[in-house]
């Protein structure tokens, strides 16, 4: 039985794990963060006694699987598909030894397996150790030229906010999503532009939120939480032509698949389609 890990439980990893299993292989995915869902994953808060849920990042799907199709809750299928899985993990290093792979975890586990497919943003898998000496030399360049648009978002709960105060409060062009709960709480994500983030990238994010609320309190509004994410790697400015998953070690042992190389990733690892990496 074949062992792949699948660094990565966002959108590609979680569809890729569910096409590996589905043919019989072993999956262990690893991801950072606290849970799944990657740029679709989810913050849940108590405001005034009341579980509230935003769902935030700059998240955008746009795929063909069966399994996202007339989806309203992207997270919801996106925890199905990727449990079981080890989270707070962070992978410290990728190593090749004379057979299969090895990943490295800041909390010092080993995780052996066969091949590992990379579902990061790329400057966080060129970012690792010894990746740069394991690459092909001919994907260098291309890897490297691959850029990133940033992404800010406000994450709100309260009471008396509407479309007028968030004019005066929210950044420019904003995309706003919002519900208003049983006990009339608006619940907002408000996920400001690529250039407003950009500019304000290294701006403290306790300081963007401190400045949202006070804007919308001084305008009538009760704000009971306010949040503010930040993704340095939201999208890709375009999509690389070399993927849908590239074979970056020349033996299929290191795999790189996500969006900057077309979100169908979940075709090359399914009974559907023959898994053939590109090494160029």
């Amino acid at each position: 039985m074949k062992h792949t890990i699948i660094i990565g439980a966002g959108y590609t990893g979680s569809t890729c794990a569910h096409a590996l299993r589905s043919v019989g292989e072993l999956v262990t995915v690893l991801d950072k963060a606290r849970g799944p869902g990657g740029r679709c994953s989810r913050r849940r808060a108590v405001v005034n006694g009341q579980d509230v849920v935003w769902t935030h990042g700059a998240h955008h799907i746009d795929t063909d699987h069966p399994l996202f199709a007339d989806c309203d809750d992207p997270h919801a299928v996106i925890r199905s598909l990727v449990e079981p899985a080890i989270f707070s993990t962070h992978v410290r290093e990728i190593q090749l030894p004379q057979r299969g792979v090895n990943v490295v975890c800041d909390d010092g586990i080993v995780h052996h397996a066969d091949r590992v497919l990379v579902t990061i943003p790329v400057p966080q898998f060129l970012a690792l150790p010894l990746v740069g000496s394991t690459i092909q030399p001919t994907l260098i360049q291309d890897l490297h030229s691959i850029q990133y648009s940033s992404r800010i978002a406000f994450l709100l709960a309260g009471t008396n906010i509407t479309d007028a105060l968030l004019k005066g409060a929210a950044p420019p062009k904003s995309e706003i999503r919002w519900h208003i709960t049983e006990e009339s709480i608006s619940v907002l994500t408000i996920l400001a532009p690529p250039s407003w983030s950009e500019q304000h990238l290294e701006a403290s994010l306790s300081d963007l939120a401190s400045t949202t609320e006070a804007t919308l309190v001084r305008s009538g509004a009760t704000i009971a939480a306010c949040h503010v994410h930040r993704w340095r790697y939201a999208q890709p400015r375009q999509q690389s032509t070399i993927g849908p998953i590239v074979d970056c070690s020349g033996d299929g042992r290191i795999l790189l698949a996500g969006d900057a190389f077309g979100l169908d990733a979940w075709k090359a690892v399914s009974l559907h389609t023959p898994f053939t990496p590109s090494t160029s």
